[in-house]
């Protein structure tokens, strides 16, 4: 009956760390966990790529029309994620981090991210590019609210 009292008093204790969600366990430790990593499209943080990386950054541009001559690279997403900073702590951060370089906005940092994949993969445009927002948990992407941007990386001569 002891054993049975220990193990039932583990399993509970051990609850509170299930619930409160595996995308702030990485965070934690300051870096992404494995798990996480797993997961979620890569988010970098570009105002720590050279100044080389951030000036070629700079000339990927958004574009409407399909109708240029243009050489397809692929789709690409961008994503902004919003996580705890510590488990069991709810306090919020975004990732990439909300400043001048990554974006003012999670919606602006999203679409960052999506210029950064598309330059990634020797693109210098993104065509129709579309951003959606999730206002809660994105189990999808292990994060508890999020902006995902998706569009067609490009090269146009």
């Amino acid at each position: 009956m002891h054993a049975l009292y220990a193990i039932t008093k583990t399993s509970l204790l051990s609850i509170p760390l299930f619930v409160s969600g595996c995308a702030s366990i990485g965070t934690s430790y300051g870096v992404e966990g494995a798990y996480n990593a797993a997961l979620r499209t890569k988010i970098e943080d570009v105002s720590k790529l050279p100044e080389q990386e951030q000036l070629r950054l700079r000339e990927v541009k958004f574009i409407e029309s399909t109708g240029l001559a243009s050489i397809p690279k692929g789709e690409v997403v961008g994503l902004a994620c919003k996580l705890t900073v510590a488990v069991l702590v709810f306090k919020w951060t975004w990732r990439p981090e909300l400043n001048e370089t990554n974006g003012k906005t999670p919606e602006e940092a999203a679409r960052v991210q999506l210029l950064l994949k598309a330059m990634q993969r020797g693109a210098n445009a993104v065509v129709a590019p579309s951003c959606t927002h999730k206002d809660g948990i994105d189990w999808g992407n292990n994060c508890f609210e999020s902006w995902v941007c998706t569009g067609q990386a490009v090269w146009v001569p």
